[in-house]
């Protein structure tokens, strides 16, 4: 950092010719000031993050809100709404697949597949897939809009059409 001459920028007399004072130029933040619930429509907003506007605030953001949310404003938190869309996006553009059970733990994680291959191909190859091909798990799986509909996989219905739609699509997550 460069020293600068205060006296080179305000005519004030000091008392000694050599005395100087640094200033420090504050840390410049940068963020983008798009809000992505305005910036894009329903059918942009559910590509990039995999779910529809509605979910994330009425479903899923208040499920984990209160883990995410900073006592205080120090180091300019971020939302937990933005949080979470950030976590969705990373998640979305992963090299991965990780089926979640009731309890938040793991019961399948797929990590060898390259990241263009389509979700519903890294499913049918999982070992969860098979497991419930092969009736050794019951229950009902919650997947999103990039896994097809299965008897044992519920997706939300692309484009509702009426309020019974929409209700279901916000119902399963």
């Amino acid at each position: 950092m460069d020293r600068i001459n205060i006296n080179e920028i305000v005519d004030i007399n000091l008392s000694s010719e050599d005395e100087e004072i640094q200033i420090r130029v504050p840390k410049r933040y940068i963020r983008d000031g798009e809000n992505p619930f305005e910036f894009y429509n329903e059918w942009e907003f559910k590509k990039r993050f995999r779910f529809a506007k509605n979910s994330i605030m009425f479903s899923i953001l208040p499920l984990i809100e209160e883990g995410l949310s900073k006592v205080n404003n120090r180091g300019l938190p971020i939302a937990p709404v933005f949080q979470l869309l950030i976590s969705l996006r990373f998640y979305a553009t992963a090299n991965f697949q990780a089926v979640v059970g009731p309890r938040t733990e793991f019961l399948d994680i797929v990590p060898e597949w390259p990241g263009s291959e389509h979700d519903s191909r890294i499913f049918q190859n999982s070992r969860i897939y098979m497991r419930y091909r092969q009736r050794e798990l019951d229950g009902i799986l919650v997947g999103d809009s990039g896994y097809p509909s299965l008897p044992f996989l519920l997706t939300p219905i692309n484009n509702p059409t009426s309020d019974k739609e929409e209700r279901f699509d916000i119902h399963i997550i």
